[in-house]
């Protein structure tokens, strides 16, 4: 258990250093303890006192101090099983977990973001623009001194609206759409596989989204990933297609990750 924990330190340690996503697979059999490892492998990352003080984890606790400095890590438990697609897993859980731990901060911009335009385009015409950009958010009103806050308006929507899918203003356009006319939209995203960006798109997404939450790297804890594929074996088709997607976690065609992904 020692050199598991001091190996899965390390891995996290060279991920940071070289700035590059890196995975592990964790094996055992049933009633190993692989879900308690990981459970406490959290606990460890996350800085929490009683998992620091374990007299019998002295040496993993050393090993994180010796590099980790300031660093923050945001670790994102995951259970597998019942899950629709590997997007849906992995990007509607950590939706959920971050609302949980920044319930302030937009979501990241990982839904297939047409829809999402298209249904807010057709809000606008119902609403007309006043009711629209009141809900959304403008920048028109009294001037307090402090500028633009990242209001909306017509011009600064239609200008968004009119970006290609991977720029910044139309990704910030989505998430506040996402905040407020369209909050539902991403709960009810999270049944559908359709609703999310593709895997290597969608990583990336969750990457920034981190690093401009001021983490230094992204930890998916992905439990029972072998279950839930086995689980599917009747469906050729689909665990040829989701276990294709698995490498995505490490070999990225999108190259923009400023927070590596640790698997």
């Amino acid at each position: 258990l020692m050199e598991a924990f001091l190996e899965a330190a390390k891995l996290v340690r060279a991920a940071v250093e070289e700035h590059s996503s890196k995975a592990a697979y964790l094996s055992g059999s049933f009633g190993a303890g692989k879900s308690n490892f990981m459970g406490v492998l959290q606990l460890l990352l996350n800085g929490h006192p009683a998992a620091l003080a374990k007299p019998e984890l002295a040496r993993v606790v050393a090993e994180l101090a010796e590099w980790r400095g300031e660093r923050r890590f945001l670790t994102v438990p995951f259970h597998l099983i019942g899950a629709t697609s590997l997007e849906s897993a992995v990007f509607g859980r950590y939706v959920s977990y971050v609302r949980g731990l920044h319930p302030e901060a937009p979501l990241p911009d990982v839904f297939a973001d047409e829809p999402i335009l298209d249904n807010a385009d057709s809000l606008r015409q119902t609403m007309g623009d006043d009711a629209f950009f009141a809900a959304l958010g403008t920048d028109e009103g009294e001037d307090d001194g402090w500028g633009d806050l990242g209001g909306w308006d017509a011009a600064r929507y239609d200008a968004a609206r009119a970006q290609p899918a991977d720029h910044p203003e139309r990704r910030s356009l989505v998430q506040a759409l996402l905040g407020t006319l369209l909050s539902a939209y991403a709960k009810g995203a999270q049944a559908n596989r359709d609703g999310y960006v593709d895997i290597d798109t969608g990583l990336a997404a969750l990457s920034r989204h981190a690093a401009e939450l001021g983490y230094s790297g992204l930890i998916l804890f992905l439990d029972e990933l072998i279950l839930w594929l086995m689980s599917r074996m009747a469906d050729p088709a689909f665990v040829s297609a989701e276990a294709s997607k698995i490498s995505k976690l490490v070999e990225a065609s999108e190259a923009a990750r400023p927070a590596p992904i640790i698997s």
